[in-house]
């Protein structure tokens, strides 16, 4: 059976988080992880603690949220982040939890990643309404481009892939008034770039407005009050005092040109009487992939040379040659960011694809070794 797995992408201001990584003291005592065999036409023989190499150790989610389990033999300054030259790496993918990490590690012959597995099956857009005045007696209805409808005031929907734009409408009907306002916005749930803003009004009608935008900065912002669009300093007045209610949009335009689009109706007077009511909405989106029970369980091989070409096993289908073997698995110490690891011996026979021509290939065989992965 197949099953979904999300990745929220959160479209408000991104906010990147990082932290100092101390270098890792290479040991020269026995030797606890290595790997021996034969990497193209030449021998290979990787060993952490000799030649400055050492056991990396990390977990990561990929591309469709599933964790990696990860062990890198690479020189001691490396950085997992980025391709290290003469590196080796073996990722183990699982799902969470300790049942599925159990299962991922333990004593078994194991399949190669392919390119084929893991196909995005659509998007999930979860809109939020925010209704002034706040406490009003309403009623919330929805239209969305793909006919779907809803009631609540806080729907999700799912978007079949391929998908282009979207446009949701939301209608809110204040009951004891019997007036209704709608709000629509388009949206494309596979742009990188997205668009929002707060605002306030000021007693005499003076409007305060704040962006919130995701994408690639520097990015522009354009205004509409209903002059068109063009930078706020340019807006010929921005006093609306005498007006109940005011239309504006913002675009953004990010550093690769990616452009996004909000739009809202503006409440000037916030303690008006119920007769007036304003409903905007904002969203966000979760891609959806379709797995089958194969997709947890697969391993991918890469390879760094010293002329830093990158290869991996990922790219074309295994021939009918290739295998991989946990032989044995224990628990191990956590590795220097305090991540929990396992120790695992390894028999590794696979074809390595160059990432920038795939039809440059290199045969990893007879390979066997002790390697480490950090796990949750």
């Amino acid at each position: 059976m197949n099953k979904f797995v999300s990745i929220t992408l959160l479209v408000v201001s991104l906010f990147l988080i990082s932290c100092d990584k101390d270098t890792p003291e290479v040991s020269s005592n026995d030797v606890v992880f290595y790997m021996e065999g034969q990497m193209g036409e030449n021998p290979m023989s990787m060993k952490a603690g000799v030649n400055d190499n050492f056991m990396h150790t990390n977990y990561e989610p990929d591309s469709a949220g599933i964790n990696s389990y990860i062990g890198t033999i690479a020189g001691s300054d490396c950085e997992l982040e980025t391709p290290c030259d003469n590196s080796l790496t073996f990722k183990f993918r699982a799902s969470n939890g300790q049942n599925q990490i159990d299962s991922a590690l333990s004593p078994q012959q194991k399949t190669y990643r392919s390119t084929s597995d893991s196909s995005l099956a659509g998007y999930n857009v979860g809109f939020n309404s925010n209704i002034e005045p706040a406490g009003g007696n309403y009623k919330v209805e929805w239209t969305f481009s793909n006919g779907e409808t809803s009631t609540s005031e806080n729907p999700t929907v799912f978007f079949e892939a391929p998908v282009g734009t979207i446009t949701a409408c939301m209608t809110v009907t204040n009951l004891d008034s019997n007036t209704s306002v709608t709000t629509c916005n388009t949206i494309s749930p596979t742009k990188s770039c997205y668009a929002d803003f707060t605002y306030s009004f000021s007693s005499g009608g003076n409007v305060t407005v704040n962006a919130i935008e995701n994408g690639v900065a520097p990015f522009t912002y354009l205004w509409d009050f209903g002059n068109g669009f063009m930078p706020l300093n340019q807006q010929p007045n921005l006093n609306f005092s005498g007006q109940d209610t005011v239309s504006a949009c913002l675009k953004i335009i990010d550093a690769v040109n990616c452009e996004a689009v909000m739009c809202k109706t503006l409440l000037v007077d916030s303690s008006a009487t119920s007769a007036f009511t304003v409903g905007n909405f904002n969203y966000s989106v979760s891609e959806q992939y379709s797995f089958n029970q194969y997709d947890y369980n697969e391993v991918v091989v890469e390879y760094v040379d010293e002329n830093g070409e990158q290869y991996s096993s990922q790219l074309k289908e295994q021939p009918g040659w290739a295998s991989f073997e946990i032989i044995e698995t224990e628990s191990y110490e956590q590795n220097r960011f305090g991540q929990n690891t396992k120790r695992l011996e390894i028999n590794c026979n696979v074809q390595l694809y160059n990432e920038n021509d795939v039809s440059q290939k290199m045969d990893f065989i007879n390979a066997n070794g002790f390697i480490g992965v950090a796990h949750p």
